[in-house]
């Protein structure tokens, strides 16, 4: 809303963001549903740089989208590799076709 401003800690919004995905976790289960139905998934990963996560330089955020270029839809998967196991284990049983966009640069 106009004039409202909120100052929140990063650790903080990765808090909240973490609970609202624990609260969304039937909403994800219907997305990743409708993904895995259609006939093409692109998938891509980004390194991220994790608060206090020990032992670790860098993380990944793995993304799944789908649909049409009017209506798309994104899923967003947190882990802390860049194997092609994560993939595999979340479209496990998949038999459409996977398009990975890798070194993209826009």
């Amino acid at each position: 809303m106009p004039g409202w401003a909120f100052k929140f800690h990063e650790l903080q919004c990765a808090t909240y963001a973490m609970k609202v995905s624990d609260a969304c976790g039937i909403i994800i289960d219907m997305l990743k549903a409708e993904l895995l139905k259609n006939h093409v998934i692109h998938i891509d990963e980004t390194t991220l740089n994790v608060l206090n996560e020990p032992g670790r330089s860098k993380s990944y955020m793995w993304l799944y989208k789908y649909g049409s270029s009017e209506v798309p839809a994104v899923l967003y998967e947190y882990h802390a590799s860049q194997a092609g196991d994560v993939p595999k284990a979340f479209l496990k049983n998949y038999q459409g076709v996977v398009i990975r966009i890798a070194n993209f640069i826009t």
